[in-house]
């Protein structure tokens, strides 16, 4: 019997390499201080531009954030918010900002696909744009955020990302500082590093450019949990594969409290794990014909589960090594060793990614909340099997005046 666990914690702890190593390549291919090639010159005429900003019941913060994109459009672009079946003046309050308005009211077909999808159709109807970016309704745009995003969106020609950060309150909670370094490692490190390398990353939500023809071509109505994660998935397995533009920065709140809601981390997290298991076959399939090492890239990417997943994985598959190792009928040291490798170099790379990139956000005395943080994702990720999320949740927003 234990020869039978060796095997099967062997499989398990290569299992677990894969996305150990590819946070690792990851990581560390974003350490190095080179100078990112430029997008493209920021002065001069550049494509007319269209921004999408879907909003489900926003009054109350909206005005910033509207006030924060229309400092940068210029003459030809457009400001469209949908207004998608909202019970608060969230359309009047755009309005009253200057903003173009489109209202959707559709009980039962909820979720921020529906709403793009009439968005689209919106501007289908008024005049296309060259350029679409989306920008999500709690979010303000870093300076000379959409010029970056258009230019480099029109230069590839390929579905573009920023960097959406989060940012905690000041004073900065434990837990609202863990989750801001936690989303940049996710958000800004992993594509850096993918950028570096010539890969593509995946799409974040907030702070997406696409030239019209790609976006209006996709399917965006749907009711995924994660519906812009599986937009660049889709756009990628149709040859264009989103790019990574960290000098567009996106800021969005953690929300009140320091943390969103039980549900909107339920929606966010299960639905990731469910979209790779579902897409990771498709992506793998389609490289086997294409060879594409960008497909190869994202599936990899992909298969790197949340943060916190990852932890409890690598602490259980450790622990249950160290067991075997001692209660075993032999000395079956080599689930224990590659525990300890897959271990030893996640704690690497995130310290080297808290170095590099973390130390404002989450001071060295923050470090020590970490254990409490993953362990409060453990009754989350248990009801993966009991009781998953299925019901698109909008997250809590901290309000400001």
């Amino acid at each position: 019997m234990f020869a039978v666990l060796e095997i099967v914690m062997i499989a398990l702890g290569a299992a677990l390499a894969v996305p150990v190593l590819t946070l690792c390549v990851e990581i560390f291919a974003s350490l190095k201080r080179i100078a990112d090639p430029a997008t493209a010159a920021q002065k001069g005429p550049r494509a007319r531009l269209a921004v999408l900003v879907p909003a489900h019941n926003e009054e109350a913060a909206l005005a910033r954030n509207l006030d924060s994109i229309l400092r940068q459009l210029r003459a030809g672009d457009r400001l469209v918010v949908v207004a998608d079946n909202c019970s608060d003046g969230t359309a009047r309050v755009a309005r009253e900002r200057g903003a173009e308005v489109t209202v959707r009211s559709a009980p039962a077909l909820r979720g921020k696909g529906y709403a793009l999808d009439h968005g689209l159709a919106f501007l289908a109807q008024t005049g296309a744009p060259e350029i679409v970016v989306c920008v999500d309704a709690d979010c303000e745009l870093g300076a000379g955020c959409l010029d970056r995003l258009a230019r480099a969106c029109l230069e590839t020609r390929a579905p573009t990302q920023a960097a959406y950060l989060m940012r905690p309150a000041a004073p900065a909670t434990h837990l609202a500082s863990i989750v801001a370094f936690a989303w940049r490692v996710k958000n800004y490190v992993r594509p850096l590093g993918l950028r570096r390398m010539g890969l593509p990353c995946q799409l974040a939500g907030s702070g997406m450019a696409f030239c019209w023809h790609d976006i209006r071509s996709a399917d965006v109505r749907t009711a995924n949990l994660v519906e812009d994660l599986s937009l660049g998935l889709d756009l990628a397995l149709n040859g264009k594969f989103p790019r990574f533009c960290p000098e567009a920065i996106v800021l969005s709140d953690v929300a009140a409290g320091g943390v969103p809601s039980y549900a909107q981390r339920a929606r966010w997290e299960h639905g990731a794990i469910a979209t790779a298991m579902r897409y990771a076959p498709r992506l793998m399939r389609t490289f086997g014909t294409a060879r594409n090492l960008s497909l190869m890239a994202m599936m990899l990417d992909l298969a790197v589960p949340p943060a916190a997943l990852l932890t409890l994985l690598l602490v259980g598959h450790f622990a249950a090594a160290a067991l075997l190792y001692v209660h075993g009928t032999g000395a079956r040291a080599a689930p224990l060793w590659l525990a300890t490798i897959n271990g030893a170099l996640f704690l690497l790379a995130t310290c080297a990614a808290w170095w590099r990139f973390g130390r404002d956000v989450v001071p060295l005395r923050v470090l020590a909340f970490v254990p409490l943080y993953v362990l409060g994702k453990l009754p989350l990720y248990l009801r993966l099997f009991a009781n998953r999320q299925t019901e698109w949740v909008r997250g809590k927003r901290r309000l400001s005046a």
